[in-house]
C-alpha cells in the first residue's frame, strides 16, 4: 500500500498540511507556525529551479562588487509558491549560520556578509503609504516628508551595510495608495532602488512578489534586468508536491513500485483497454497517481480561471486524495475523488463555486448508485468535466477504464454500469467519444430514467393502443390476454360484425377452443397470432422499452416548461413510437382457421394460415375473405349442407354461419345472401317461400328484411315454365343428382312441383374437393392425384370455381359478355363457377383441366362428385 511504500508525511495524514505559506507568521514566538520553525520549514521545501536560482544569484549580489543582478521578481497567480520563495530568502539572511547542513545537502553555497540587514513587509497586512517610509523606519533614517529620497540620500541611509529588501504582495501595497501623485512617487522610488540593485558596488538587493508583470508595479520593475521566478516548470511542480506529501520520494528507484505499475498495465491489456505507447513511463513519473490525475490537477485545472490556487491548491487536493486512500490502495486515480466524501466534495466545490455541475453529477449518482462502480464513474468523469480543455471535455472510455479497473476489478461490471450512466444519466453525456457531465440535460437519458417508473402494464396498454389504431386502424381490436378475459372484452362490444382478435404470442389449441367456447357470434371472430412460436410481444423487452420511453417522454413534455424542451421530448416519443410500430410490422402473423370444432381439444382441428402483418382491419378481412372464404366456397358450403337448412328462415341460417366455428366466415354479409340468391336463381337446388311471393328458378326480388324472413325450401318448378324449366328442357340428358322424393308438398302452391331434395342423394355418391390452388399446373397435379384415389368410381359432376385477383389490362382482351363494348386500359377482378354435369372418365377430367383458362393471379378450386360403379356397389 502507499502507506508502506512512500510514508505520507504526518501533517498529510492528520489533515494539517499547511499549503498556504504566510511570511507574516515568521514572527510566531511560540513556534506553532511552520514558517517560524526554520529547520522544519526548509525540510519541507523542495529546492526547485526558482529557489536554486534565487540563492545562487543572491549570494553573488551580496558578495560581489561587480554589476550583478540584484532584483529578484517572483511572478505568478495565488498559490504558485511566491511567498514560499521569499520566506526561504528571509530565513537565509536571518539564520544563515543554522542552515549550513541544509545548504550542503542541496549542493548550495551561500555566504552572508557581516552586518547584512533585511527589511521585509507583506503589504496585504500592512497598507503602504510610502516605500521609503518603510525603509526609513527600519534604518532610523530621516528622509524628506514631502518626497522620496534621491539616490544620494538613499545611499547615505544604507551606508556600507548590505541591505536586502523583501516585498511580498507588492501589488496590493501600491494599488492601495489612493492618491495618484503619491502612487507615482512610490513607483518612481521603486524604479530607483531596483536600478540601484543592479549597479556595481551596490549594497542592496530587492526581492519582490507580484501577480502580473503587465500592470503596475510589475511594469516598473520589469524595466530593469532581473532574476525572474515564474514557476513554469511542470517537473519542478511535481517534485514539490511529492516532497510535501511523502517522506520517501516516489521518483526513487523501487522494484515494488515498478511491479505495481506493471500489474496494472497487464490487467488493462488483459481486458483490452488500450494504453498509449509512452504511458508506462508517464505512470512511473506520476506514481502513486495515474498520469491523468496530475494532468487534470497540474495542467487542466491550472489553466482554468479560478479553481485551485496554483501549486498550493493542487497540494491540498492531492493531500486529501492521499489521506483518503493511502491505507487501502496501491494507486490513486481520478475515481478516488469520491463525491460521497465530504472533504472531496468541498475541494470539488472550489472548481464549481455555484455547484451547478456538481449538483448534476450528484443527482445522477443518487439515481444510479446501486450499480457497481457508480461512485467511481461519476467521480472520475466529474473531475475531468470540471476542468475541460478546448480538446477534451471529459474522459474517453479508455481513460475512464484506467481510472477504475485495478488487477482485482470486474471489467464487465464496470462496462454495464457505464452503460447505465449513458442510458439513464440525464446530465451524463457521451459525445464524439468523450464522457462528461453537463448542466444541459441529456433528454434521451432523462426519458430513459423517467421510463423506469412506468410499469409493464402501462407500457403494454400503449402498445395495444398503437397496434389497434396505427396498424390495424381498428379501435375495436381486442388483444388476447387469456380466454376468459378476452371473451369478456368481445362480449362487451356487442358487435355482430367481424371482430379481430390479435394474440401477442402463439396460442395452444386448448386456448383457442376455450376462446370460442360459448362466445356469441363466435364465427365472426378472426383470431391472429405470431407465426413464430417463440415470439411473445407481451413480454418483449424492446417493445415494452419503446412504450415506456414514449410514456416518459409524453409526461416530460407536458412538464417541460419551455417550447424547446417540449419539442425535444415529443421528438423522442415520436421516434420510440415509430420503432415500436416497425417492430410490430416486422412480426409475421398467421390466421387461425377453424376446420373442425368440438367440445374438447381432440375434437378440434385448427390450421394456421399466413396473413400480411402490416394490413389494416379492412385489408386483413379482405385478404382472409378472398383467400380462405371466397363467395364460391360459401356457395358450395351452403349447397353441401342444404339438407340441414331446408325449412329454416334465411336469417336463421345466416345466424348459424355467424355462430358455428368451422363454417365459412362471412367476411361480407352480402356473400351469404348472394349465395342464397344464386342457388334460388339456378332453380335446381333451392327455393324460397315468403308470404309476399315464392321464388325458384329466378333471382328473388325481396327486400333485405323479406329475404331474411323467407323460408328455405326444396326446389320447385313453375308450371308455366321459367328459367329453371327452360334449362331443364334444354338439358334432357342431365343426370338427376337428387332422386324423386315422391308427391308434391302440400305446402307448395299448385302451379309448382318439387324437384328432388339434396338430402335424397344416394348413399354411394360422394364429393372430393381440392383446396384453392394458385396455378393451372398445381390444379392438374392435385386433380390427377385425387382421381387416382377413386379408380372404382365414376365421375358424375365437375364444378370449377375460379377467382381473379385485381389486375390491370386492356379491357378489349376480356370476353364481350364481361365487358360489353368497353375497351381501353382498366382493372378487372372477379369470381365465377363452371358446373359441368355428365359422366366423365379420369382422362376426360384431366383434359378439362388442361383446357382451364389462365386465372393467374388468382385461385382455382375443383369439386368432383363421384359414384360407385354398380358392380363395385354390389360387392
Amino acid at each position: 500500500m502507499i502507506k508502506q511504500l512512500l510514508k505520507p508525511r504526518p501533517d498529510v495524514i492528520s489533515g494539517k498540511l499547511q499549503g498556504v505559506i504566510d511570511i507574516e507568521r515568521v514572527t510566531d514566538r511560540k513556534g506553532h507556525a511552520l514558517e517560524a520553525r526554520v529547520k522544519d520549514f526548509l525540510a519541507s521545501t523542495y529546492v526547485s529551479g526558482e529557489i536554486r536560482s534565487l540563492i545562487t544569484k543572491l549570494n553573488k549580489r551580496l558578495n560581489s562588487s561587480d554589476a550583478e543582478t540584484g532584483l529578484f521578481l517572483a511572478e505568478g497567480h495565488k498559490g504558485e509558491g511566491k511567498s514560499h520563495v521569499l520566506l526561504v530568502a528571509l530565513h537565509l539572511i536571518q539564520h544563515a549560520g543554522e542552515l549550513a547542513a541544509w545548504l550542503a545537502a542541496n549542493k548550495l553555497e551561500f555566504s552572508l556578509p557581516q552586518g547584512t540587514r533585511v527589511i521585509w513587509r507583506k503589504f496585504t497586512d500592512f497598507p503602504l503609504e510610502s516605500l521609503w517610509g518603510v525603509i526609513a523606519q527600519e534604518l532610523k533614517a530621516e528622509f524628506p516628508k514631502d518626497r522620496p529620497p534621491n539616490i544620494h540620500e538613499f545611499r547615505a541611509a544604507v551606508g556600507n551595510q548590505k541591505l536586502v529588501l523583501i516585498f511580498d504582495e507588492l501589488e496590493s501595497g501600491v494599488r492601495a495608495i489612493s492618491n495618484p501623485a503619491l502612487q507615482q512617487q512610490n513607483l518612481n522610488f521603486l524604479q530607483m532602488i531596483s536600478e540601484e540593485a543592479n549597479r556595481a558596488d551596490s549594497n542592496i538587493a530587492v526581492i519582490a512578489s507580484i501577480y502580473d508583470g503587465r500592470v503596475e508595479p510589475g511594469l516598473t520593475l520589469k524595466r530593469v534586468a532581473r532574476v525572474e521566478m515564474r514557476f513554469q516548470d511542470a517537473s519542478d511542480r511535481r517534485k514539490i508536491l511529492f516532497h510535501r506529501l511523502f517522506e520517501r520520494s516516489p521518483l526513487d528507484s523501487s522494484p515494488e513500485i515498478d511491479a505495481i505499475i506493471q500489474s496494472h498495465l497487464n490487467s488493462w491489456k488483459r481486458f483490452g483497454i488500450p494504453v498509449p505507447p509512452d504511458y508506462a513511463d508517464h505512470f512511473r513519473l506520476s506514481y502513486p497517481f495515474v498520469p491523468e490525475v496530475l494532468e487534470v490537477v497540474l495542467e487542466r485545472i491550472r489553466a482554468l480561471r479560478g479553481g485551485f490556487q496554483g501549486t498550493r491548491g493542487a497540494l491540498g487536493f492531492l493531500a486529501a486524495l492521499v489521506r483518503l486512500r493511502f491505507e487501502s490502495a496501491h494507486v490513486i486515480t481520478l475515481s478516488d475523488a469520491s463525491l460521497l466524501d465530504a472533504e472531496m466534495k468541498s475541494w470539488l466545490s472550489d472548481l464549481d463555486p455555484a455547484q451547478n455541475l456538481l449538483g448534476c453529477a450528484e443527482a445522477n449518482l443518487r439515481e444510479l448508485k446501486r450499480h457497481p462502480f457508480a461512485d467511481q464513474i461519476a467521480s472520475a468523469v466529474l473531475l475531468a468535466s470540471l476542468a475541460p480543455t478546448a480538446k477534451d471535455q471529459g474522459l474517453t472510455e479508455d481513460e475512464l477504464a484506467r481510472q477504475i479497473i485495478r488487477p482485482d476489478s470486474d471489467y464487465n461490471a464496470m462496462g454495464l454500469s457505464l452503460t447505465q450512466f449513458k442510458k439513464f444519466g440525464s446530465y451524463f453525456h457521451d459525445r464524439s467519444g468523450e464522457l462528461f457531465f453537463d448542466t444541459k440535460e441529456n433528454a434521451n437519458s432523462k426519458v430513459n430514467l423517467r421510463s423506469l417508473t412506468v410499469s409493464d402494464e402501462d407500457a403494454w396498454d400503449r402498445v395495444v393502443s398503437w397496434w389497434a389504431n396505427d396498424i390495424f386502424r381498428d379501435p375495436d381490436l381486442v388483444v388476447f390476454s387469456d380466454p376468459d378475459q378476452t371473451q369478456r372484452q368481445l362480449e362487451s362490444k356487442a358487435n355482430a360484425d367481424i371482430q379481430l382478435v390479435a394474440a401477442p404470442r402463439h396460442l395452444t389449441n386448448e386456448e383457442v377452443r376455450r376462446l370460442y367456447f360459448g362466445l356469441k357470434n363466435r364465427n365472426m371472430v378472426l383470431l391472429l397470432e405470431p407465426r413464430d412460436e417463440k415470439v411473445d410481444l407481451r413480454v418483449n423487452d424492446s417493445l415494452l422499452a419503446y412504450a415506456k420511453r414514449w410514456v416518459a417522454a409524453e409526461h416530460l413534455s407536458r412538464s417541460a416548461g419551455d417550447a424547446t424542451k417540449n419539442a425535444e421530448f415529443q421528438k423522442i416519443g415520436a421516434e420510440d413510437k415509430r420503432f415500436a410500430l416497425d417492430y410490430l410490422k416486422k412480426t409475421n402473423f398467421c390466421y387461425i382457421q377453424i376446420l373442425r370444432y368440438g367440445p374438447s381439444e381432440k375434437d378440434c382441428e385448427f390450421q394456421r394460415e399466413s396473413v400480411p402483418s402490416t394490413a389494416t382491419r379492412e385489408q386483413m378481412i379482405e385478404h382472409i375473405g378472398r383467400n380462405f372464404y371466397p363467395p364460391a366456397f360459401v356457395q358450395e358450403h351452403l349447397l353441401d349442407n342444404l339438407a340441414v337448412f331446408i325449412g329454416r328462415k334465411v336469417g336463421q341460417v345466416e345466424a348459424d354461419y355467424r355462430n358455428t366455428p368451422g363454417y365459412p366466415v362471412l367476411t361480407k354479409r352480402t356473400v351469404f345472401l348472394d349465395a342464397v340468391a344464386t342457388l334460388v336463381e339456378q332453380g335446381t337446388h333451392l327455393g324460397l317461400e315468403h308470404p309476399s311471393r315464392n321464388f325458384c328458378g329466378e333471382l328473388p326480388s325481396y327486400t333485405n328484411d323479406q329475404l331474411l324472413d323467407a323460408v328455405m325450401s326444396q326446389p320447385f318448378q313453375s308450371i308455366t315454365g321459367g328459367p329453371a324449366a327452360q334449362r331443364m328442357q334444354s338439358s334432357p340428358n342431365q343426370p338427376n343428382l337428387f332422386p324423386d322424393r315422391g308427391a308434391p308438398s302440400p305446402n307448395l302452391p299448385g302451379n309448382y312441383q318439387p324437384l328432388p331434395a339434396p338430402g335424397a342423394m344416394p348413399a354411394t355418391l360422394e364429393t372430393d374437393s381440392t383446396g384453392f390452388l394458385k396455378s393451372r399446373q398445381e390444379v392438374r397435379q392435385e386433380v390427377a392425384r385425387r382421381l387416382d384415389a377413386h379408380e372404382n368410381k365414376k365421375i358424375v359432376h365437375v364444378r370449377i370455381g375460379l377467382t381473379y385477383d385485381l389486375r390491370h389490362l386492356d379491357l378489349g382482351s376480356l370476353p364481350s359478355f364481361l365487358r360489353g363494348t368497353l375497351s381501353g386500359e382498366g382493372s378487372f377482378s372477379g369470381e365465377f363457377v363452371l358446373d359441368l354435369p355428365g359422366s366423365y372418365t379420369k382422362a376426360q377430367v384431366e383434359q378439362l383441366m388442361e383446357r382451364l383458362p389462365d386465372f393467374t393471379p388468382g385461385a382455382c378450386r375443383v369439386t368432383i362428385q363421384l359414384q360407385l360403379r354398380e358392380e363395385a356397389a354390389h360387392v
